[in-house]
């Protein structure tokens, strides 16, 4: 389990007891070079990628599962906000919500570097940031985007990994702050 703590700027690694499921630290706290707003694993959990909206960037971490230490991976700027972050269950591609930009984004990801940024899709006027998260089948990305109460649903192409929304985005009744799939 990665946790971030935003008021230190830390990262911690924690192994889950396999007979009372208690968390211990696994190695120390990594410093952060900016106050992290989510964190995402890969599938394996080999990488942490970590978002920072106030530096528009996005970083990742390999992470070594016996000590926990984390080694530098890669950065990448962003459109303006980077906010919520998914990877798709293929460890293939991360998405990222760009509140600043009302936008989803994608990145190809191998072995914790961004090396091909996919392109972008507006999120309807007015909503900033989302909560993201795959179908069982991961061909699809549901969005909830911040305080509208509309989930986007977009389908994945497995070739490329760009986003295809699907329809209008469905009004859940209220505003939605959280989201579990």
């Amino acid at each position: 389990v990665c946790v971030c703590y935003a008021t230190s700027n830390t990262l911690q690694i924690y192994s889950i007891g396999h007979t009372n499921q208690t968390l211990s630290p696994v190695g120390p706290p990594h410093s952060l070079p900016d106050s992290p707003a989510k964190i995402a694993l890969d599938p394996l959990g080999n990488h942490v990628f970590i978002s920072y909206p106030t530096g528009n960037m996005l970083e990742s971490y390999a992470v070594n599962s016996n000590t926990g230490e984390l080694r530098f991976a890669a950065t990448v700027g962003t459109l303006a906000q980077p906010d919520s972050i998914a990877v798709d269950p293929t460890g293939q591609v991360l998405y990222l919500s760009a509140e600043g930009a009302s936008r989803l984004l994608g990145f190809r990801i191998n072995n914790g570097q961004f090396t091909a940024p996919l392109g972008n899709l507006s999120t309807p006027d007015g909503t900033t940031g989302a909560l993201l998260s795959f179908s069982r089948r991961a061909d699809t990305l549901y969005a909830v985007l911040n305080g509208s109460g509309l989930v986007l649903t977009c389908t994945i192409d497995a070739a490329t990994g760009l986003l295809t929304p699907v329809g209008l985005p469905a009004s859940t009744g209220g505003p939605s702050l959280a989201f579990v799939c």
